[in-house]
């Protein structure tokens, strides 16, 4: 029978323990990999809305709404409720911008989903009303009159630096490089705008 010598056995010793003490690792590794795969890391809780909503940042609740989608999570009646107000301040949003656009089956549209997200507010239904007055939608109109508020019948899309008698387009820095020369072209074409808006002439 072939004896080992001392060292070697030591050697071999040392070696399968190595060998064992690579994999061990390996599977907690792996092991982690998957437990950080299945469960996000967002996660919001009752509190985190309410206190959202109650300071009226209804973008970043929004932002909450979106990001908060840890499957199987149950919801509570007021996270429920506080979603449907971030949502329906995102239609109501879309709803201002196709009215003041005079897109009518948008606003149609959006006029759906703001009554459907309206309907699920529940105890927070004042927000419904708090979020119409912070854009304004009770004085706006839908269709021509939109229009006609904007630019008149023959309201048509402008160049932003033709305020300032340019036939230019903004300079686009992704080509240029020079986000001082965009942002002189955006601020110039703005005093004009605002120039025009105040006095009528461009």
């Amino acid at each position: 029978m072939k004896r080992f010598s001392p060292g070697k056995l030591i050697c071999g010793i040392i070696t399968i323990i190595l060998t064992l003490s690579c994999l061990l690792m390996i599977a907690i590794g792996i092991s982690e990999i998957r437990d950080s795969a299945s469960v996000p890391s967002y996660y919001l809780d009752e509190e985190d809305y309410i206190s959202t909503l109650q300071q009226e940042d209804y973008m970043n609740l929004y932002d909450m709404t979106c990001r908060d989608c840890i499957p199987d999570k149950k919801l509570s009646s007021n996270i429920k409720a506080c979603q449907a107000v971030a949502r329906y301040y995102q239609a109501a949003t879309l709803y201002k911008a196709y009215v003041l656009t005079g897109d009518n089956l948008a606003i149609t549209r959006q006029v759906q989903q703001m009554e459907q997200y309206a309907a699920q507010t529940g105890n927070y239904s004042d927000y419904v009303e708090k979020i119409n007055q912070l854009l304004e939608l009770d004085s706006l109109h839908t269709g021509e009159t939109a229009t006609n508020q904007i630019g008149g019948k023959n309201w048509k899309i402008f160049l932003l630096l033709s305020f300032v008698g340019s036939s230019a387009s903004i300079r686009d820095p992704w080509y240029t490089g020079r986000f001082d020369e965009t942002y002189a072209d955006v601020e110039r074409g703005c005093y004009g705008l605002l120039y025009y808006l105040l006095h009528g002439d461009k």
